[in-house]
């Protein structure tokens, strides 16, 4: 009877010890493809400023198609992570800090911050318009924190003296939402 015991003790310790290192492997498989889905795909994201006119002035570039200027970046690239969004359902209104400056100058300094928080995932871009005038910050992919940011020259933006309103666009899958704001560019 004892031996009996001892043979079916024997097989629980067994089965125990494979069911701890079945429960290691999957763990570590985990581990694992949360690490590769954080960290292995990152992309580089240098800001530019995109002009759209409606004008019919002659002075229009190319019959008023979209012509693109590019903004010296005022701080150095930001890499952005690809994160997967886990419905495209989710997405939040944008918000946050769209301009640094409601009133920035011409004549001083004119460097500015622009930040969209969202959904994770999403992507954020931010128009400005004054008149038939658009100029717009390149949609960039939000963090794992749902945040993007660009930082950017009013001057070097094109951007004149008076009142511009400033559209925040999130998107994520089918979906799109706006949220608005002002600045007022002094002389």
């Amino acid at each position: 009877m004892r031996n009996k015991n001892y043979k079916s003790q024997s097989k629980i310790r067994r089965n125990k010890k494979r069911l701890v290192i079945v429960v290691a492997l999957m763990a570590i498989g985990s581990l694992t493809t949360v690490l590769y889905l954080k960290y292995h795909r990152t992309y580089t994201a240098v800001p530019t400023i995109e002009t759209t006119s409606s004008s019919t002035s002659p002075a229009t570039i190319n019959q008023n198609k979209s012509q693109a200027a590019t903004a010296t970046p005022v701080s150095s690239t930001k890499q952005i992570e690809n994160t997967a969004p886990s419905a495209a359902n989710n997405l939040k209104t944008p918000s946050g800090t769209f301009v640094s400056n409601h009133s920035p100058s011409l004549s001083s300094s004119s460097s500015e911050v622009s930040v969209c928080s969202t959904s994770v995932g999403a992507t954020c871009e931010i128009q400005l318009t004054q008149g038939s005038l658009t100029q717009t910050l390149p949609a960039k992919l939000t963090d794992n924190e749902g945040s993007a940011t660009w930082t950017w020259d009013i001057k070097t933006a094109g951007l004149k003296v008076g009142k511009w309103q400033i559209t925040s666009i999130a998107k994520l899958g089918n979906n799109t939402l706006t949220a608005t704001d002002s600045m007022d560019v002094q002389p």
